[in-house]
């Protein structure tokens, strides 16, 4: 009987906390005028919610790192230019979350820290702090690297999972991660004298990626061992001697419709006839458009306009409002549908 009233009591301080969380607007004009602003307001709590919602390039703080400090989801508005949005971005609270969010650099400076669908040139670990067991999932990542801790002196990263990203760019693409979990992603690399793998990946897995432009002289791990899994992953040059369960020798015109240029996210998408398409362990496609969290463009922010309301806690007078706060429009994931903030409450357009 006590355990059942344990458990009872743990649930209904679930449901207290998530009923009571507050979203709070960031930006020109909103709530708060940046992330630092609200992290150092009282109001701001642990299981609360920022919403961008307002122009970030107009806060007087917008080219100092963003510090979030407080275990809060924060939820941007979709991928933007780089001039558009914050330069660094530092997720230092455990257990947070960011999303639909874009910023030159996230830096992961605690343990169970998710990225989820957000642009960034880098993703990577905060010098000298531990950040294991994070998550980072949907991402499009311009200047290739997804670094557990870097430099790889200092810091402690075990246990990343990485999935259903794309990894584009000049540099060292995945590095010093043990435990690490990497599935579903589109990795290319761009400069012939830089390894993708280097620094102690061990102990991890390699399953269902599209691995490009690696050189003759390229590791794919440079301290792989037996404890290693790879497989079932697809590359353009052939595979190592111990990636016996993979593909290789493939050029982007067999892989890929190539639309555009590179630098596109629909220039990814496989060809009807790839080899990549049903080889991957799950049965699926290799690559980030499918498996567990398939990849979405743009973050998933769709354009539709809503053609009807539904309301949580809110006033006829408030809802009326709603039409003059199109411009925070907040996309949720792949539903095409938004939400507005009236006075620190949501109102869902479907």
């Amino acid at each position: 009987m006590k355990s059942y009233f344990l458990f009872f009591l743990l649930f209904c301080l679930f449901i207290s906390e998530t009923i009571n969380a507050a979203i709070w607007t960031i930006g020109e004009g909103q709530q708060f005028a940046s992330i630092n602003v609200a992290m150092s307001d009282s109001r701001v709590v642990d299981g609360d919610e920022l919403v961008i919602a307002g122009d970030l390039t107009t806060a007087y703080d917008y080219f100092q790192e963003q510090n979030v400090t407080k275990r809060v989801t924060v939820t941007g508005n979709g991928f933007k230019d780089y001039n558009q949005t914050y330069t660094n971005i530092s997720l230092v609270a455990e257990g947070t979350v960011l999303r639909l969010f874009t910023a030159n650099f996230i830096n992961i400076g605690a343990n169970n820290v998710v990225v989820e669908r957000c642009k960034s040139i880098q993703i990577k670990g905060k010098v000298g702090t531990i950040h294991n067991n994070a998550t980072i999932r949907g991402c499009w990542v311009t200047g290739g690297i997804v670094a557990g801790y870097y430099p790889t002196s200092a810091g402690s990263a075990d246990g990343w999972t990485i999935h259903n990203c794309i990894i584009l760019g000049g540099g060292t693409f995945i590095i010093s991660l043990d435990n690490a979990v990497i599935n579903h992603n589109l990795i290319v690399k761009r400069e012939s004298f830089l390894a993708i793998f280097p620094n102690a990946f061990t102990k991890g897995t390699l399953t269902n990626n599209i691995i490009l432009d690696l050189s003759t002289q390229d590791k794919i791990f440079s301290d792989w061992n037996a404890q290693t899994i790879i497989n079932r992953n697809i590359f353009s040059s052939t595979p190592k001697s111990y990636t016996s369960q993979n593909k290789g020798g493939y050029t982007k015109a067999q892989l890929f419709v190539c639309l555009g240029d590179e630098d596109s996210e629909a220039y990814w998408k496989l060809s009807a006839t790839s080899p990549a398409k049903g080889y991957a362990t799950d049965f699926t496609d290799c690559g980030p458009w499918r498996g567990t969290f398939p990849y979405l463009e743009g973050g998933g922010v769709k354009p539709e306009e809503p053609t009807s309301i539904v309301t949580q806690d809110c006033s006829i007078e408030e809802i009326q409002d709603v039409y003059n706060l199109m411009g925070q429009k907040q996309a949720l994931g792949n539903l095409q549908s938004a939400i507005y903030i009236i006075n620190g409450r949501k109102v869902f357009i479907k």
